[in-house]
């Protein structure tokens, strides 16, 4: 009896991470992968005995190991492309408004939050919108 087994990689991608990024020392959002390798007999795969996850910037490219400690972490925050989508839509508003407003601020009296952006008188020391005390 003659018996054919060999080795087959499976890739899937998982979602998107935002941290900064190790090798470019870019905060932006991370591709999560994970790759399986399964064991076959007669091109029928059987059982799984490798499975790694990898995060690969999006700005560099540079891929990174996942460590078993650190994969509940990473599964808990990992986003979809939709979500990823609205959280830079956001961010793009807020930065518009933030730039509208430094624009149109002509009273050397105004100051911004570093926290929300919200215009603040000179004299407050806490913003009113999100509480962050300014000085």
């Amino acid at each position: 009896m003659v018996f054919v087994w060999g080795t087959k990689g499976y890739g899937d991608f998982l979602g998107y991470i935002i941290f900064e990024c190790p090798s470019c020392k870019t905060t932006c959002p991370f591709a999560v992968e994970q790759v399986r390798k399964k064991f076959t007999v007669y091109f029928i795969p059987t059982f799984s005995y490798s499975n790694t996850q990898y995060l690969t910037c999006t700005a560099c490219n540079a891929s990174f190991k996942i460590p078993k400690e650190l994969k509940p972490e990473v599964a808990k925050n990992i986003m979809s492309q939709e979500e990823l989508s609205s959280l830079v839509k956001k961010a793009t508003k807020e930065n518009e408004k933030k730039t509208e407003l430094e624009k149109s601020s002509s009273n050397k009296g105004i100051n911004y939050c570093p926290n929300c952006g919200n215009a603040i008188s000179g004299e407050m020391n806490f913003c009113r919108e999100c509480g962050r005390k300014l000085r």
